[in-house]
C-alpha cells in the first residue's frame, strides 16, 4: 500500500482523509506518476531518489526551483544510489564500466574512494537492480551491500557474508537485503540494523553484530510494552537515522483504512531501548502524544542534529526534550487526482513517503503520487509549494557503447 501510487474509492479516501489542518498547498496540485521515495539533505536542497523508469535514479530539489533537476556527479558517468554517512554524501555509479564511490564533505569537497574488486564483476553480469551494490547509511567512511555481502570502508574495506533472515514475523516477505524500496539499513560501527516496511502486511527491525563471525540476526522489533531490549509492535519501519554517534532512531508506523499505527523509538548510547510515541488506533501508550490520532511516516534530523517526525496528517513535528512542537499543520493525505482508465475511473490519493531538512531549514516530504513538498519558514508561518519530477531518463545503457570519461581524476 505505500510503494508508488494506490488507489482508494472516492467515498472512503474522504472518509480517511478528514483532516486535521487546511492544507498549505493549493487544493489541485498536479498528479505525477513517478513515486519519490528517499530524501537525503545536500546544500540548501535536497536529493530525491526514485525507482521509477521515466525519472533518473537521483534528482535535485530545491525550494525556490518548480521541478526537480538533473544531478550529475562529476567522475560518474551514471549516477545510481545516494547516501549519507557521519561526514557528508556518498554517491555510487558507473565509470567506464567499472563501479566507483565518490565521498562529499560538508565542504563540498569531493573525493573518490577506493572500492573492492568484488564490486565490479557481480554488476557487470547484469544491469538489474539486484545485481548492483547498494551503498547505505553509516557511521562509517562507506558502506554497500552487494548481494547478500556487507562491505563497510574504516581504514580499509571490510566485508561479511550476511547469514539468511530468520522469518521473525511470519506476514514479512523477507526479500532481499540491500533494496532500497521496502528495506532500509543502518550500520552503527560493526551493527547493522535491517528494518522492512510491507504496508498493511507489517514489518521489523533486526539487528547483527558483523564484528562476531558467528552472530546471527536478532530480532527488536516485536517486544513487550517496557521491554527496553527492543520496541513493541512489529509495526512498517521507514527510518532508521543517527544524529549523534551512538544513538539510533527508528520511526514506524501505518495508515490503512481508517486505521493509524505510530511509533518513535530511540536506542542511548547504553544500548537500551525507550519508545517515545508508541500507539495504534486510539490507544497511545509512549510518553509523547501526538497532537491528533495519525499515523507516522519518517523521521529525520536537521544541519544542528534536531529530531523532525513526519506524522500524516498533522503534519511535521519536532521533538522538544519530552514533549513535541507542531512546525508545519498540514494533512499529507488530503490531496488525491481523479484517474481515468478506459471507463474504470477512480481516485489516486497522496501518500507522504519520507521526509528531509535542508541545511538552511527548508523541509522536503516526498510523496507517492505528486512529486516532492516543500515547505519554507517565512516570518510565523511556512509558506509550501509542490516541486514537480523532471522527466529524463538516462537508464538505457549499453556498456560496450559506453564512452570513455573526459575526467578521470583521483578526488573529483
Amino acid at each position: 500500500m505505500q510503494c508508488g501510487a494506490f488507489i482508494l474509492i472516492v467515498s472512503i479516501l474522504v472518509s480517511i482523509d478528514a483532516g486535521f489542518a487546511e492544507p498549505l498547498l493549493p487544493e489541485k496540485i498536479t498528479y505525477q506518476e513517478a513515486s519519490t521515495q528517499q530524501v537525503i539533505p545536500y546544500r540548501d536542497g535536497v536529493l530525491i531518489e526514485s525507482d521509477h523508469y521515466d525519472t533518473d535514479f537521483v534528482m535535485y530539489a530545491e525550494f525556490d526551483e518548480k521541478v526537480t533537476s538533473n544531478f550529475k556527479v562529476e567522475g560518474i558517468q551514471l549516477l545510481f544510489d545516494v547516501e549519507q554517512n557521519t561526514n557528508g554524501v556518498l554517491f555510487l555509479g558507473l565509470h567506464e564500466k567499472k563501479i566507483r564511490v565518490v565521498m562529499e564533505n560538508p565542504k563540498g569537497e569531493r573525493k573518490s574512494l577506493p572500492v573492492p574488486d568484488e564490486f565490479h564483476p557481480r554488476f557487470l553480469e547484469d544491469l538489474k537492480p539486484g545485481a548492483r551494490p547498494r551503498l547505505i547509511s553509516t557511521s562509517n567512511r562507506a558502506a554497500a551491500i552487494v548481494g547478500d555481502v556487507i562491505w563497510w570502508l574504516g581504514k580499509e574495506w571490510k566485508s561479511r557474508k550476511l547469514p539468511n533472515v530468520p522469518q521473525f514475523d511470519e506476514q514479512i516477505n523477507l526479500g532481499r537485503l540491500g533494496h532500497k524500496f521496502g528495506t532500509v539499513h543502518y550500520l552503527e560501527g560493526t551493527t547493522l540494523y535491517a528494518g522492512w516496511n510491507q504496508g498493511e502486511w507489517g514489518g521489523m527491525l533486526t539487528a547483527i553484530d558483523l564484528s562476531d563471525p558467528n552472530a546471527k540476526w536478532i530480532h527488536i522489533s516485536g517486544k513487550l510494552v517496557g521491554d527496553n531490549s527492543g520496541i513493541p509492535q512489529n509495526s512498517p519501519v521507514h527510518s532508521i537515522i543517527s544524529p549523534k554517534k551512538g544513538e539510533i532512531w527508528v520511526a514506524t508506523g501505518l495508515a490503512h483504512f481508517g486505521g493509524s499505527w505510530r511509533g518513535l523509538h530511540y536506542r542511548d548510547l547504553n544500548e537500551k531501548w525507550r519508545s517515545l510515541i508508541d500507539g495504534d488506533f486510539e490507544d497511545d501508550r509512549g510518553p509523547i502524544k501526538l497532537p491528533i490520532l495519525t499515523s507516522i511516516q519518517g523521521v529525520a534530523f536537521d544541519h544542528g542534529g534536531q529530531i523532525y517526525i513526519l506524522a500524516g496528517r498533522a503534519g511535521i513535528l519536532r521533538l522538544r526534550e519530552n514533549d513535541i512542537e507542531h512546525v508545519v499543520k498540514h494533512n499529507f493525505f488530503s490531496h488525491s487526482s481523479a484517474r481515468k482508465d478506459g471507463d474504470f475511473a477512480y481516485t489516486v490519493g497522496s501518500y507522504p513517503m519520507a521526509l528531509g531538512i535542508a541545511h538552511n531549514g527548508d523541509i522536503f516530504v516526498s510523496t507517492n503520487s505528486f512529486g516532492v513538498l516543500a515547505f519554507r519558514r517565512t516570518n510565523e508561518s511556512y509558506a509550501a509549494r509542490q516541486i514537480t519530477l523532471n522527466k529524463k531518463d538516462n537508464r538505457t545503457l549499453d556498456l560496450n557503447k559506453l564512452p570513455p570519461s573526459k575526467s578521470d581524476q583521483k578526488g573529483e
